[in-house]
């Protein structure tokens, strides 16, 4: 990608930091990867994250502290984040100097300095709030759905297997996607674009399998669209899917989806799903 940057001040241009969490820690200045070997220790990787995360809003210094070291002391961890906290800054600062301007601590609290910081989780949550709230645009939602698959390389910060904040987030963030792609397939049935319903409904289904609300929107684009069997195909791979997965059975609306189908054509009632 090509150089970015933010004007601060005159004669000033400061390179944009770009953070990158899914799929795996990757941080540029400018055109510049910052070397990796910076975020050697997690607790580095996890305090940006973090910060990334809150999308420049301040976080409360004891705040973070608690969050990445749960189990010390109050005195202890905020010695810890001192530590940490000068380990990023050195990271993060301008080649060849030791100036750093995309961190900002204040008396009880810090924050990324949003003029000069981007992330994919930024980039992700509007895209995923295009789907879930702008209006239905078939195209429009295509292209946004196809940049969404090319910043979710993976689960958010994936080195990270213990801090249960980040772990929370990392569940929230696979949920929000295929929250925005049913509603995308949702909004988009309502307003007759069936072919585009089917096809979010079934990228829903192909990210998350144990996800039934999926499932009943491709079922319902499905009948719509006069395919009958592909609907019954569906409906039982949900619910192998969710007796597996989840040891529970299909919801009454799937069922309802299921009946209906049944006695709109009587002759499918043997129906044999495929393996």
């Amino acid at each position: 990608c090509g150089f970015s940057g933010t004007l601060l001040r005159t004669h000033e241009i400061v390179p944009t930091l770009r953070i990158c969490l899914f799929g795996g820690l990757e941080v540029r200045i400018g055109d510049s990867e910052v070397d990796p070997s910076a975020f050697r220790r997690q607790k580095v990787k996890t305090l940006l994250a973090l910060l990334a995360l809150n999308q420049g809003k301040e976080l409360l210094r004891d705040r973070l502290a608690s969050i990445l070291w749960p189990t010390s002391s109050s005195a202890t961890a905020q010695r810890n984040f001192y530590t940490v906290w000068s380990i990023l800054r050195k990271a993060l600062s301008l080649p060849g100097t030791q100036e750093c301007p995309y961190l900002i601590r204040l008396q009880y609290s810090c924050r990324l300095d949003a003029r000069t910081v981007s992330s994919d989780v930024a980039e992700f949550d509007e895209l995923c709030g295009k789907l879930l709230l702008g209006a239905p645009d078939a195209e429009a939602w295509s292209a946004a759905f196809a940049r969404l698959n090319e910043l979710y390389r993976g689960d958010l910060l994936p080195s990270e297997g213990g801090n249960e904040f980040i772990l929370r987030q990392r569940e929230e963030y696979r949920a929000r996607l295929i929250d925005a792609l049913v509603s995308a397939s949702t909004r988009l049935f309502d307003v007759g674009e069936l072919q585009s319903a089917l096809w979010f409904a079934h990228a829903a289904v192909r990210k998350d399998s144990t996800r039934e609300d999926a499932y009943t929107a491709l079922m319902q684009a499905q009948v719509a669209s006069g395919q009958r069997t592909a609907a019954l195909d569906t409906y039982f791979k949900c619910k192998r899917s969710l007796s597996d997965e989840l040891g529970i059975d299909p919801s009454p609306k799937a069922v309802m989806l299921y009946s209906s189908i049944i006695e709109a054509e009587p002759s499918l009632k043997g129906f044999v799903p495929r393996s």
